[in-house]
């Protein structure tokens, strides 16, 4: 084990959650938020003109900025908790696994699942809008910021599965992401650079890239989908995951955690 691959480290941690009702979280999270986002916006008049790029933008509004980042910390509370049952702790740490594999495996199960829920996201919207009477089709241009959200959640995954280490009870990590997830949308707000390249940053921009979200008038500069906007949000968010799972590795490797 301690020479696995990353996909076998990854097999590792969701069979141990196997079982589990994750799952469901998994698909009902995004249908939800979606569903809010749009119902929200028919009481209050309808699509209008705007049509598909107003639906995209209710949907992904509160969602980008917050609430995607809040289902990604469940995730990891989620993953993490059958490790502070009993004596797996103990079981996991004498098990032979590295500290980096431990954090990586457990950042790629985490990341798997929280990118799952965008798919859904997506089919939602797409039936949502259909349902409602929209013509034609979702613009391509969402599509691709689906993608890239599915990849910019890396970095929060790895940050919450580090706090959901670090922390045995279930929702103070949670709290956590909400909190950080706020206070980084604030610093958008704000217009301070560094917020562009935090974790929680780097999923907003992402999950909201495109044009839909000036069309509710976000205070904060909104990428387009470009093939370089594209490849910055790829490349910030991968080399983010790789410092937050080096310094959690470092830690756990060096800390004495008493659970």
């Amino acid at each position: 084990m301690k020479h696995a691959n990353l996909a076998g480290l990854m097999a590792c941690e969701l069979a141990k959650i196997k079982g589990s009702r994750i799952g469901i979280f998994v698909v009902l999270y995004p249908l939800i938020m979606v569903l809010t986002g749009t119902g929200m916006t028919l009481i209050s008049g309808g699509f209008g003109t705007d049509g598909w790029h107003l639906l995209w933008a209710r949907a992904t509004g509160f969602y980008g900025m917050a609430m995607y980042a809040v289902g990604i910390a469940v995730i990891a509370s989620l993953v993490w908790r059958v490790e502070h049952k009993g004596g797996n702790w103990n079981a996991l740490m004498s098990s032979g696994t590295p500290a980096w594999g431990v954090m990586t495996g457990k950042t790629l199960a985490i990341g798997l699942l929280s990118a799952l829920m965008q798919p859904v996201f997506l089919i939602t919207a797409i039936l949502v809008g259909k349902l409602a009477g929209l013509p034609g089709m979702l613009p391509l241009e969402y599509w691709w910021s689906v993608l890239a959200s599915m990849i910019a959640c890396l970095p929060v995954a790895a940050a919450q599965s580090a706090f959901s280490c670090f922390i045995r009870p279930f929702a103070p990590p949670i709290a956590m992401g909400l909190v950080l997830a706020g206070a980084n949308t604030f610093l958008l707000l704000l217009h301070l650079t560094p917020a562009y390249f935090l974790p929680y940053g780097i999923l907003t921009r992402s999950t909201m890239m495109g044009s839909a979200a000036s069309r509710i008038g976000t205070s904060f500069p909104v990428d387009p989908v470009t093939p370089a906007t594209m490849c910055i949000s790829i490349g910030t968010s991968i080399g983010m995951t790789l410092i937050i799972i080096a310094i959690a590795s470092l830690i756990l490797e060096k800390r004495d955690i008493h659970v």
